[in-house]
């Protein structure tokens, strides 16, 4: 994917799923955590972010969602994302390199294994994402 698309303009993009809300909630520990997350833990969370916006946004069913869930939880510890971290989450979201025209850009899932790009997400569905998470 990386030599057949150099630039990231098109199948490249495939693999930024989990990176738009992982790579705020890493910057948001790296800032505010004596120990903070990993990358490979911040990806996590935002692949489970990024599993609920599906499951909203594009038809991924929901025993998908549940099995993303289910083999990530297994492999990565519990965060504790607060909820008073959300607006700043989204702030930082909102520096992102993937956003076009000020708008939050995510790579969602129409199934486990196909990837749809480029979908436009608001603060308030993002807020949502990460609220889930933080039910778990």
């Amino acid at each position: 994917m990386v030599i057949e698309d150099p630039t990231e303009k098109g199948i490249r993009k495939a693999l930024n799923f989990g990176h738009t809300v992982g790579h705020a909630v890493e910057t948001n520990s790296l800032i505010n955590d004596g120990d903070p997350l990993t990358h490979g833990e911040a990806i996590a969370i935002g692949m489970i972010c990024e599993a609920y916006l599906s499951y909203k946004k594009t038809g991924l069913k929901k025993e998908e969602l549940d099995e993303i869930v289910e083999v990530i939880s297994g492999l990565y510890p519990k965060y504790p994302l607060k909820t008073a971290d959300f607006v700043t989450l989204c702030e930082i979201m909102l520096k992102d390199k993937k956003n076009q025209n000020g708008k939050i850009n995510c790579t969602l899932l129409e199934n486990i294994g196909k990837c749809t790009l480029d979908h436009i997400c608001t603060d308030a569905e993002l807020c949502e994402s990460l609220a889930f998470y933080a039910a778990l």
